[in-house]
């Protein structure tokens, strides 16, 4: 079968849809590309296994003209399925989703996937943009075959408030399985955040609760700023602090998270609730914690709960203050809860516990 998957965004970025496309070209599919490319530059496309048609989409100042840009890249997107002439499409997030039922709309007997992944229309204020989308998505829904989400609970909201006729299937963001990596010893805990660099990510508070760990603790800030302007506050909240066992590090490609994981001890994943895709949040740092065998620090939200609190492989907190911070690290240390995160723990969050049912969608 030759299977199209349409994305608009940085490329380098889409681990779950490379974890698809490997998934499908082991098991005898064709795989390519449709890149809605919003680099500036073009990324070197020969790193893939896999053919890339880019399509460049250029994100304006303006918020209406770039809805309008990405739109179009829609059009141009369902054209290029079509004369690809594959049997089915992966349309990544509701951004690139309209292409795929312009597709099936020329061609009934395309196989159309909707990789929601996170709930889109949740995270958008009220307005012009999201009126707009939510038009798209109900297009969207009258087409696609088959519904993927990331989260049980996303899943569940989405057919309540959405309802539809497609097939839904529960697709976590989890990491390959593998061996865990040999820990340096050493009379310290290494702690670290993997992400996006905001205040909703409770970046500040993370810095505060750390300074004053000193020696025995090491804490890393890894990831990127879509703000240039936090980026100073941190750096300035740096100065003021003991932050000699503190760093702030840049981000990470899809391939260079397993290495650089295997040197922490402990990983942290905070997320503001202001809206549902947050609350009901499906994160792939969590996973890859917990396949490196490091206890997870998080908030108390039901998906959260179930993975770390039921296994008991961390700390959900309920408010977010650099002194629940300090005290979830001293309960890891304490309660040695690293020793939960046993094998079957790991096997049972690993991407190969769903691969089999994920390639039944294309039979």
């Amino acid at each position: 079968m030759k299977i199209a998957f349409v994305y608009l965004g940085p490329i380098k970025y889409r681990g779950r849809m490379f974890k698809q496309i490997k998934t499908l070209q082991n098991a005898g599919h064709e795989c390519l590309v449709i890149h809605g490319r919003t680099e500036e530059v073009e990324p070197d496309y020969s790193v893939y296994s896999f053919p890339v048609i880019p399509i460049r989409v250029i994100q304006e100042k303006n918020k209406l003209l770039t809805l309008i840009t990405q739109l179009l890249f829609n059009r141009k997107a369902a054209k290029e399925i079509l004369k690809s002439q594959a049997n089915a499409c992966v349309c990544i997030a509701l951004q690139s989703a309209l292409s795929g039922a312009l597709a099936k709309k020329k061609r009934p007997f395309l196989k159309y996937i909707f990789d929601s992944n996170e709930l889109s229309l949740e995270m958008l204020p009220s307005g012009l943009k999201r009126k707009i989308w939510s038009v798209t998505q109900r297009i969207v829904l009258k087409h696609a075959d088959i519904i993927m989400h990331a989260e049980q609970h996303r899943l569940e909201y989405f057919n309540k408030t959405y309802p539809n006729l497609a097939k839904s299937f529960l697709l976590e963001n989890l990491p390959y399985y593998r061996p865990l990596p040999k820990k340096q010893i050493r009379d310290y805990t290494k702690a670290v955040y993997l992400g996006i660099l905001t205040p909703d990510r409770y970046c500040s508070e993370m810095l505060e609760a750390f300074s004053t760990f000193k020696e025995d603790i090491h804490f890393d800030l890894v990831g990127f700023f879509p703000a240039q302007k936090y980026k100073m506050v941190l750096e300035q909240t740096m100065q003021k602090i003991d932050a000699t066992n503190i760093q702030i590090l840049p981000p990470l490609t899809h391939n260079e998270i397993y290495d650089f994981l295997s040197q922490y001890d402990v990983g942290i994943a905070f997320y503001k609730n202001t809206n549902l895709n947050n609350y009901y949040c499906a994160p792939n740092k969590v996973y890859d914690y917990i396949q490196l065998g490091m206890p997870v620090i998080t908030n108390d939200y039901p998906g959260l709960k179930k993975i770390i609190e039921e296994n008991k492989i961390g700390v959900c907190l309920k408010e977010v203050t650099p002194e629940n911070i300090r005290d979830a690290i001293r309960t890891i240390i304490k309660n040695n809860i690293p020793a939960n995160i046993t094998e079957s723990i790991r096997k049972r969050y690993s991407w190969e516990s769903q691969e089999n049912e994920y390639k039944q969608l294309f039979n």
